[in-house]
């Protein structure tokens, strides 16, 4: 059914897929899986789905997440393109998807020393599933830096929401209604500063001696509710 209805040339349709590799626990776990990769075809994927009655969940890179064994709703992930000179130099603003990995710009503030992007170091998520969760570590929180994020309605309208004080709390957004999937943000850096790559490096040093890489866990679950001391270091697994 969803081959026939998603007949769109940016969605690939896999159904009864193995999803396994799909979340950083590894655990058996089968679906149909919706890619999308482009903001037409996530409009008509979001719409048409909708208008047949059909729920649908948003999958980033799986991290804090327990997929079941047999999904009973279609998975939407993202897989756009974009132009990668944007990490060629430096710049005040940056307009990403929310495909792109926290790796891919830790990898660029590391080499440029972008002040207050040390935040998401370490972090195994995308742009768009660390935005929808206000990822962070005890570094920060990545609200910090974001300016405007671009999202798709699940009536496949598009909507913009400029970010501010009341955009976020501890790892909750308050924007992101239900059925909306987060496309696109605007990212910005407080300065240039070379103790960034410092900072950076001895974070993910302590993350290897104390936490297990190198395993298939469940990342972080643990929330902190305390205001005073926001986050504390996970050694239970990645974050």
């Amino acid at each position: 059914m969803l081959e026939k209805l998603l007949n769109h040339p940016d969605v690939v349709v896999e159904i009864d897929k193995d999803l396994k590799k799909y979340s950083t626990m590894r655990l058996d776990a089968r679906g149909d899986l919706i890619t999308v990769k482009s903001v037409a075809g996530l409009k008509f994927a979001t719409k048409t789905l909708t208008q047949n009655g059909i729920h649908y969940r948003v999958l980033g890179w799986g991290a804090n997440i327990l997929l079941p064994a047999k999904a009973e709703l279609p998975y939407i992930q993202l897989d756009f393109d974009f132009d990668r000179s944007v990490f060629e130099a430096p710049r005040d603003e940056y307009i990403l998807p929310a495909s792109v990995s926290l790796a891919t710009l830790t990898s660029h503030a590391n080499k440029f020393g972008l002040k207050g992007w040390e935040v998401f170091t370490g972090i195994p998520a995308s742009l768009g599933g660390a935005i929808f969760m206000n990822a962070g570590t005890n570094l920060g929180e990545i609200g910090t830096i974001i300016k405007e994020v671009k999202l798709i309605t699940k009536n496949g309208e598009e909507k913009s929401v400029i970010i501010d004080k009341g955009s976020f709390t501890y790892r909750h957004n308050h924007f992101v209604d239900s059925g909306d999937v987060i496309y696109e943000a605007r990212l910005i850096h407080f300065g240039i500063d070379e103790a960034i790559s410092r900072k950076i490096k001895e974070y993910l040093d302590m993350r290897t001696r104390t936490q297990p890489l190198k395993e298939w866990t469940c990342g972080c679950v643990f929330q902190n509710h305390h205001d005073n001391l926001r986050d504390v270091t996970c050694r239970a697994g990645l974050f």
